[in-house]
């Protein structure tokens, strides 16, 4: 069940970059991780179509450490992204932690810091557990 259900998330987030890649470069660049504008592009071409890759694996149950590796790899640096930038624009503009929203570029739109922390901390341990978890010879 929690594999089908990263798949089904990561299947969701990856589509809906793909489909609208010039809105998701416009907001991957507010974070201002990457100055050169080839690897910006590149990380904006590319990103979506790893996660539904790793949507699918984990949906079809192939490779399912792998997909929840992968998943774990991005999840962790994108996770200290968003804190960073939440972090920036509450001081920005001195508001509480939790009132600050805005859209982290994750395929959801816009939504509060501690929502969105919530739910990536819950992406992280799932994705933990299926990597922890025994194999299964026959996962599909």
């Amino acid at each position: 069940m929690c594999r089908w259900f990263l798949g089904a998330a990561y299947l969701y987030m990856g589509v809906v970059k793909a489909l609208h890649p010039v809105e998701f470069l416009k907001l991957i660049r507010q974070y201002d991780l990457l100055h050169n504008a080839t690897a910006l592009d590149c990380v904006a071409a590319w990103l979506p179509w790893f996660e539904i890759a790793c949507g699918v694996f984990l949906l079809a149950g192939v490779t399912v450490r792998g997909a929840a590796l992968v998943s774990l790899t991005m999840l962790i640096p994108f996770t200290t992204a968003v804190l960073h930038r939440a972090l920036a624009i509450k001081s920005l503009l001195a508001i509480s932690f939790c009132a600050v929203k805005f859209d982290c570029g994750c395929g959801t739109g816009e939504e509060f810091i501690c929502r969105k922390l919530v739910e990536n901390v819950l992406l992280i341990a799932m994705s933990a557990w299926l990597l922890a978890k025994p194999v299964r010879t026959y996962a599909v």
